[in-house]
């Protein structure tokens, strides 16, 4: 919305939208930190493994023992997605 916004002023009619400079900064203060998130978590999965829709290759889980395979798959991290039909 904000490079819309930026860009606009070559149409013949006003841009609808406005941001304030405040508005403007925090904007690209989120996307900036939203950015580095996903490149940190993404290196976490990365590091154990996991594809991006959370699952784990079945190799690793193979190669874990018993006990540790039972607390992986009770409290897999990225075990968040919603399985349920969306309505």
């Amino acid at each position: 919305m904000i490079d819309i916004e930026k860009f606009y002023h070559s149409a013949k009619a006003p841009c609808p939208i406005s941001f304030t400079d405040n508005e403007l900064i925090e904007c690209l203060r989120l996307e900036r930190a939203q950015s580095e998130a996903d490149t940190q978590f993404q290196a976490c999965q990365e590091a154990v493994g996991v594809g991006h829709e959370g699952k784990l290759r079945a190799d690793a889980l193979d190669m874990a023992e018993t006990e540790e395979r039972t607390r992986i798959q009770e409290n897999w991290i990225f075990d968040d997605f919603s399985e349920d039909d969306y309505t």
